[in-house]
């Protein structure tokens, strides 16, 4: 399969349209790719908390700040909740696997594939039987280093580009590839682990489609997709 550029969905970042849906309701067709927004709470939810496995909780446990431990919380546990109704299961008896890099997957349902980002006060999952991809969406915020990202993700000939574009847009392109770049590396299973590696310099990667997305307005969305054109449905966890 050839790469293939956002013009296999569009050539622009389009705000999606969410349906509301509850957790009882995931059901999963083959050749679609489902993609959840789901609000994060900072607070601590002692339910959630029950949820997470022993590793978990101790993961959680080395944040420094407690509204980043109860985001972590929360995000794992909202992970369980949905991939339980997928595999018809209870959420806190689920058991992941990791792979060297770090990658969970589902130790009984390994053609079930996940992927998950999470910023700032929003989390999203995205699942798929046996489609390999990765998602990842960032807050764009004011006080991040838009000119290390330039660095990092745009190639020479990229920058004279962007910085014809003005501040505002060049600043929304800059944000895409950052999310372009780590959707990516989610998906051939390295994270962030992977860098320093070669960037995505275009959207064209041998192999892979990616689709760019708002999954509210203030962030920038990413999935990176190996086929060439799946079903995407869009749904709130409410």
């Amino acid at each position: 399969m050839n790469g293939c550029s956002h013009d296999v969905f569009s050539n622009e970042s389009f705000l999606c349209a969410y349906r509301e849906m509850n957790f009882g309701e995931a059901s999963l067709p083959h050749d679609t790719i489902q993609v959840w927004r789901y609000p994060l709470a900072s607070d601590f939810r002692e339910t959630h908390w029950q949820l997470l496995s022993i590793d978990e909780q101790q993961r959680a446990l080395r944040f420094s700040l407690d509204i980043h431990k109860n985001r972590f919380v929360n995000a794992r546990a909202g992970l369980r909740l949905l991939l339980a109704k997928y595999v018809n299961e209870r959420p806190e008896e689920l058991r992941f696997t990791y792979s060297e890099y770090g990658k969970p997957s589902l130790r009984a349902y390994s053609e079930l594939i996940f992927s998950v980002s999470h910023s700032a006060e929003l989390c999203v999952f995205s699942v798929a039987r046996g489609i390999q991809h990765g998602i990842d969406i960032e807050e764009m915020t004011g006080d991040c280093d838009l000119r290390e990202i330039e660095t990092i993700l745009a190639s020479t000939s990229e920058r004279a580009s962007i910085h014809r574009l003005g501040r505002v847009l060049a600043r929304r392109v800059l944000y895409n590839k950052w999310a372009h770049n780590e959707a990516y590396l989610k998906a051939i299973g390295t994270g962030l682990i992977g860098y320093p590696r070669e960037p995505v310099f275009s959207e064209v990667v041998s192999g892979w489609c990616f689709l760019s997305f708002v999954p509210v307005a203030g962030y920038v969305g990413a999935l990176c997709i190996k086929h060439n054109r799946p079903n995407i449905s869009f749904s709130l966890l409410a």
